[in-house]
């Protein structure tokens, strides 16, 4: 009897929340309306560090000196910083930089605000064009419904708002999902470069944006979207060894973390930073390993996903690595919700996802260190910190909130 209740009240739930997003849809400038309430809802569980940018006291203004010396010289070789620094990895990653040129102020810190400022709008945008994705693909309004909120609970989503010390990833997001959006060859060749100069991590999450356009082009004689993706590899490497001969930029390399004799020590951080990236929606990736169908579109999914994983766990922040694969989602929800049958089942297991990743935090894992963002009535709450076994060199947690 009372798993009966329990099975009528979820449907009745399900039902209810179907006929919402039914009537919600059919409002005027809904698409919008949703991307702005995602954004909302991520500024107030994230509180990014305002007071930081307001008096320039982020624990990244090494980061922003950086980037401001990048605004003015974007082609000036970094001789000051040391190679194993962060700041020194940045030489190619022009997108936010060359953003910032156009902002018209040469002030430093006015320069560091205009940015986040891009950052919160490129947050709204994708939002946005994630529901144009869902209702394209999908023909399903609760789908189109629930996507953006999948993703306002995943690092992909939330970094546009919380990330004062300008990684810029949510940049490299935007521009590898505007590359899936569209399918004009030249917008998808300038959108998938941005994102390879946003981010060398764009260039292993690519292959998923190669995925998606040969699903859509499955049986069709078009594929210039697919020739501009592999295309705009191409050009990369191109235009990164032209910059190195007329320029003498270059990038110093590094020890790979996962070689280290010491990586028993953060193995725990591995598995926590890895699981965050996509919390329970690691599910649909999983599941696209087995349901996805032909030899191309298994390979290049399959390949994809393990180097995308085994990129991320690789170097030294494991979360937002492993999220350059977020559009690995997004291809296996394109695969599976083709399958009309399906649909209300995928619905069902995407609400179940959300409330699942829903209740686990944001960390942004970076080998033994955790970042976390909270939500505005946990700031007055004191977090503990407890090392992971077998880590000598734990640090205290850094946490993403106004104090």
């Amino acid at each position: 009897m009372a798993e009966q209740t329990i099975t009528s009240f979820l449907q009745s739930f399900y039902d209810s929340l179907h006929r919402f997003a039914d009537a919600f849809s059919r409002r005027r400038f809904w698409k919008l309306y949703l991307a702005l309430l995602c954004s909302v809802y991520c500024i107030l569980t994230n509180i990014p560090q305002y007071t930081a940018l307001a008096h320039g006291q982020s624990r990244g203004i090494a980061i922003w000196h950086r980037i401001d010396h990048q605004i003015d010289h974007p082609f000036a070789a970094d001789t000051s910083n040391d190679p194993e620094s962060h700041e020194a990895r940045l030489t190619f990653r022009l997108t936010g930089p060359l953003l910032g040129k156009l902002l018209p102020t040469s002030d430093f810190l006015q320069r560091m605000k205009g940015l986040f400022v891009i950052q919160n709008l490129c947050g709204i945008l994708f939002f946005y064009l994630l529901v144009c994705f869902a209702e394209r693909h999908f023909q399903n309004r609760l789908a189109s419904f629930l996507l953006p909120w999948c993703f306002a609970v995943l690092y992909a989503g939330k970094t546009f708002f919380c990330d004062t010390i300008f990684f810029f990833d949510g940049l490299a997001y935007l521009s590898l999902l505007a590359a899936v959006c569209t399918r004009k060859p030249l917008l998808v060749f300038a959108a998938v470069l941005l994102a390879f100069f946003t981010d060398e991590r764009a260039l292993i999450g690519s292959g998923f944006v190669l995925l998606c356009h040969v699903l859509q082009n499955r049986g069709q004689k078009n594929r210039m979207a697919v020739v501009a993706v592999i295309s705009a590899v191409v050009a990369y490497a191109a235009l990164r060894f032209f910059l190195q001969w007329r320029f003498g930029l270059y990038t110093p390399s590094s020890d790979v973390h996962i070689l280290n004799t010491a990586y028993h020590t953060y193995f725990g951080y591995l598995l926590l930073g890895a699981f965050t990236a996509f919390k329970a929606f690691w599910l649909v990736l999983i599941l696209g390993l087995f349901l996805i169908r032909g030899f191309w579109p298994r390979t290049i999914y399959a390949g994809t996903l393990a180097l995308v994983t085994l990129g991320g766990i690789s170097v030294f922040d494991f979360s937002r690595s492993i999220s350059y694969g977020f559009v690995g989602l997004l291809a296996v929800l394109l695969y599976l919700y083709r399958q009309r049958a399906q649909a209300t089942a995928l619905n069902k297991l995407l609400l179940v996802l959300f409330a699942v990743s829903f209740l686990y935090p944001v960390y942004d894992v970076h080998r033994h260190e955790l970042f976390i963002t909270r939500s505005p009535l946990s700031k007055y709450l004191e977090t503990k910190y407890t090392p992971m076994p077998g880590d000598r060199n734990a640090s205290s947690i850094l946490e993403q909130s106004t104090h």
